[in-house]
């Protein structure tokens, strides 16, 4: 009976992840969990997880990546799984990194090499190179003038001429700094439902929006051109957060 509900539990995670369009790879990128824990979390095999407290860590970051009631799944692992002997992470539980320093330290060691030999080459250039003329700038500044060939007359350079072409603004613009999942609601209609990936770019049009925010930290966020904060809070997740009175409530 207590494998059928560990194995129930399981299946519902992965329930609640595919209804959100996540893939096990993406949710393993965003929380540094191994993606073997997590397949042993949602195949409900407590046997080869860590010892109760850690599981519980990596449950809520699950939670929190994909937006769920953590404190419901809390409780419901702590009553599969009642607390048992301490025991040590497994060293490959979670995606530290560390194992590539050799390879960052090389890196370093290229760079400074590099770097140094350029220093030296610009350094050895300056002291043998003729000075400039202020003519031979290959940049004007906008608003000057240019002398077409032949002689004549200087036209004006058409106003923004080189400047860089600006986007259409939007009511709300949402900049992901990091991986995270964002809900968005106008009037009743659910307008966005998605994980953004770090640098990706969300707009809306719309009179007001109500969000939900799976990562606090890993957005920013702009109401018809003005940046906004959301609602303080002890948790990552940001629920009901109103744009643009900006009221809402944090889990």
């Amino acid at each position: 009976m207590n494998m059928d509900a560990k194995r129930r539990f399981g299946e519902d995670l992965k329930r609640m992840r595919l209804e959100r369009g996540a893939t096990l790879e993406s949710v393993a990128a965003v929380t540094k969990i191994r993606l073997g824990m997590l397949e042993h979390l949602e195949s409900g095999d407590f046997e080869k997880l860590p010892n109760r407290v850690f599981t519980e860590g990596f449950i809520r970051s699950y939670a929190e990546t994909l937006g769920l009631e953590e404190a419901d799944l809390l409780r419901r692992y702590r009553e599969l799984r009642p607390e048992g002997p301490a025991a040590f992470m497994p060293v490959d539980a979670v995606n530290t990194g560390r194992s590539h320093w050799i390879l960052y330290l090389a890196l370093a060691v290229l760079l400074l090499g590099g770097g140094s030999g350029l220093w030296w080459k610009i350094r050895g250039d300056s002291r043998t190179a003729a000075p400039a003329r202020s003519g031979a700038l290959s940049h004007r500044l906008p608003g000057t003038f240019e002398l077409p060939a032949g002689g004549g007359n200087p036209r004006p350079e058409e106003p923004g001429a080189g400047l860089p072409a600006r986007e259409p603004a939007s009511d709300l613009r949402i900049t992901a700094t990091d991986a995270c999942w964002v809900e968005i609601w106008e009037g009743g209609v659910r307008r966005a439902y998605r994980l953004l990936e770090d640098g990706e770019v969300l707009s809306l049009d719309g009179a007001s929006f109500m969000l939900k925010l799976g990562n606090r930290g890993a957005v920013q966020v702009r109401w018809r051109g003005r940046a906004v904060e959301p609602p303080p809070g002890d948790s990552q997740v940001v629920s009901r957060w109103c744009l643009p009175t900006g009221e809402g409530t944090a889990e």
